[in-house]
């Protein structure tokens, strides 16, 4: 017996002595949020003309993923497809089949890792561990204790890392090294979340959610003792965490990220911004070690490819690659996309050969079998699903979170605007007033609540509530003095101004608006000016004086960063929160909020109050509750007040950035 043990030792050892230079073809997506067809997209040619099209969708991404895969083999390189969360939410079609299509589809795209995103918990733990036992790839999450959480503990397919042991192009998934063989060259994959996830996510039950750079550090030492030296972070906690990370962990050669929704590379030849280095390399604490950062942009648009480069002591020797954006052959030379607007076939041979000549854009045809499949087995349903035209688009108008944010202006988004601009005029509308007794004077609301743009075209109902605002939130209303909102705009942008920060926090308004001047790039700045308007006439806000405000459940409860929102609460509130129950509108007034360590936004109804308190959640459907008051809203104003969409006559935001 020990003879064997020493034997078994010996080789391990002779394992693990072996040359460890290594050059690895990775492909990576992020941000998919179940975008299975196309999305609607835009670039310029030559800076002059628009072509309108569509970009990506699930089996364009998998056709180039096997385009890749195969390229690998010819080059006799091994192969790793990697996503880094957020999968779900986002389209029709999640909402529809609340996860059970996200397996289905990702089990066919031969992924070998996942990490969880923050909105794989905007259902409930029960049935992200039906996603998660459901799929065929490891999901990965280094830094969440699930001790406490009696859905997803001790789940299977739920783990800190994987091992991947390669022979050439020959990929073998290991669940130790003593696995490995003689020759074997063994790559460790481990996932982060967000440590923060509760003040983001609506449903994490019962887990923890631990330091992002200590547990990091942990496992990449884990590994180290293993005899693992080439190791890639899988990361779903946006660019300038990936950033942090990569300046105070030694010992993580690849961060694969997600969360920012960060298309990084240059792409000011489509008129789509210079969005960062493809692919970022960072120096380590221990000045010896460097680690390489990318990300693939969001909504499954973009496919990024690179090829890692290891030394022989394994440690990260070079990385190169980039994001490319995977395009329909079918343009458009308007936004409404009609038949008629079809290029000729002179036209759309211009932009072909423009596109031919790009490196990070090209024509990309769909997976027929995967087509085929979405469209027989899925798209009927999403098609009943959407209703009737409510509105009309006639110009695009776009989302995004943070002004200056993918070649935007200073005002930043006008959908957000718009949104918020629906919540005033339905909680200021007969029906709910009946029910409140109150006038509400502004808005606020986030860009990170609202999914889509406006796209030029016909609005449906579910253009609206299965897409732009997918999330089932409520309605509430209630008293803010002045001061509160100033100090509440003051520091949601404070948090979105360093590079790479995620954005959707940042807040817009309507009724009001706001000059935020940056003092000092990406950390300080005040605000110049906030008034409300009342009729045509605006003025100053006053500090000392009560207003009320209408936002939805979500940033009401101090989530994603919105602080004051709690402080606001915590002692006591005349909050009203407005959802449907047995598909009437329903008011239950709040007493205040509170918060624990494992809690965030934790509301507390008046007692007694008809006897219930409204539940949210999915199980919350069987009860009668619907609580997307906050897509009715905008289904409302659109329907019975702006049935051409169209931007609002005054900008409630500008952000001045410093040089």
């Amino acid at each position: 017996m020990l003879k064997l043990l020493w034997s078994s030792l010996v080789l391990l050892c002779l394992i693990l002595s072996e040359s460890s230079a290594l050059k690895l073809s990775i492909a990576h997506i992020n941000d998919t949020h179940s975008q299975f067809d196309p999305v609607n997209a835009n670039f310029k040619l030559e800076e002059k003309t628009t072509v309108y099209t569509h970009f990506g969708g699930h089996p364009r991404l998998h056709q180039k993923a096997m385009q890749y895969r195969m390229q690998a083999k010819d080059m006799g390189l091994p192969f790793l497809f990697l996503h880094g969360g957020d999968a779900w939410q986002g389209s029709g079609y999640f909402l529809l089949h609340l996860g059970k299509m996200n397996s289905d589809i990702l089990n066919r795209m031969e992924i070998d890792a996942f990490s969880l995103g923050n909105h794989e918990f905007d259902l409930t733990n029960q049935l992200l561990a039906r996603f998660i036992n459901g799929v065929n790839f490891p999901v990965l999450a280094a830094n969440i204790d699930t001790s406490q959480d009696k859905d997803l503990h001790q789940i299977p397919n739920l783990y800190p890392y994987v091992l991947y042991g390669f022979h050439g192009t020959s990929k073998t998934r290991l669940s130790s090294m003593s696995e490995a063989k003689q020759g074997m060259q063994v790559v460790g994959i481990f996932g982060v979340v967000l440590e923060n996830m509760k003040n983001l996510a609506p449903n994490t039950g019962k887990l923890e959610f631990l330091s992002e750079v200590k547990k990091a550090q942990e496992i990449v030492d884990h590994l180290h003792k293993m005899g693992v030296t080439k190791i890639i972070g899988l990361t779903h906690i946006g660019l300038e965490r990936d950033q942090n990370l990569a300046r105070n962990v030694n010992g993580i050669d690849l961060i694969v990220g997600g969360h920012s929704h960060t298309l990084l590379g240059d792409f000011r030849n489509l008129d789509l911004g210079n969005n960062g280095a493809y692919a970022e390399v960072i120096v380590n604490p221990d000045r010896v070690g460097k680690t390489c950062i990318v990300q693939a942009g969001e909504y499954a648009q973009a496919v990024g490819h690179l090829i890692v480069e290891f030394s022989e002591e394994g440690r990260l020797k070079d990385c190169a690659g980039k994001n490319t954006l995977l395009s329909s052959d079918v343009f458009y030379a308007t936004a409404l996309r009609k038949p008629e607007d079809v290029f000729i076939e002179s036209e759309k041979n211009r932009v072909v050969g423009f596109i031919q000549a790009q490196k990070n854009i090209e024509i990309t045809h769909e997976e027929k079998t995967m087509r085929a499949h979405i469209d027989a087995m899925y798209k009927p349903g999403l098609e009943a699903a959407y209703g009737p035209v409510i509105g009309v688009v006639p110009k695009s108008l776009k989302n995004p979170r943070r002004p200056g944010d993918g070649g935007s202006d200073v005002h930043g988004s006008r959908v957000a605007a718009l949104v918020a601009e629906a919540m005033v005029y339905w909680a200021n509308s007969n029906e709910v007033r009946s029910l409140t007794s109150r006038r509400v004077d502004f808005a606020l609301v986030t860009p990170g609540g609202i999914r889509s743009d406006f796209m030029a075209g016909n609005i449906r109902r579910g253009n609206i509530s299965l897409e732009m605002i997918p999330f089932k939130n409520g309605i509430s209303i209630f008293s803010v003095t002045g001061k509160q909102i100033q100090d509440l705009i003051g520091s949601a942008i404070l948090k979105t101004l360093p590079k790479g920060s995620h954005a959707g926090k940042f807040p817009y308004p309507s009724r009001l608006r706001y000059i935020f001047e940056e003092t000092e790039k990406g950390k300080d700045g005040y605000l110049r000016l906030l008034e409300i308007k009342r009729g045509s006439r605006w003025s100053t806000l006053e500090m000392d004086k009560t207003y009320t405000l209408v936002t939805n459940h979500f940033v009401a409860n101090g989530n994603d960063g919105w602080d004051t929102m709690y402080e606001i609460q915590k002692d006591s509130t005349d909050r009203i929160d407005l959802v449907f129950k047995d598909q009437k509108l329903a008011i239950y007034p709040v007493v205040n909020l509170t918060r624990s360590q494992s809690e965030t936004g934790v509301v507390h109804y008046l007692p007694v109050y008809q006897g219930e308190t409204p539940d949210c959640t999915v199980a919350g459907n069987a009860k009668g509750f619907l609580c997307n008051t906050d897509a009715e809203s905008l289904i409302r104003y659109i329907s019975e007040k702006r049935p051409v969409v169209e931007p609002m006559d005054y900008h409630p935001v500008t952000l001045i950035r410093k040089l």
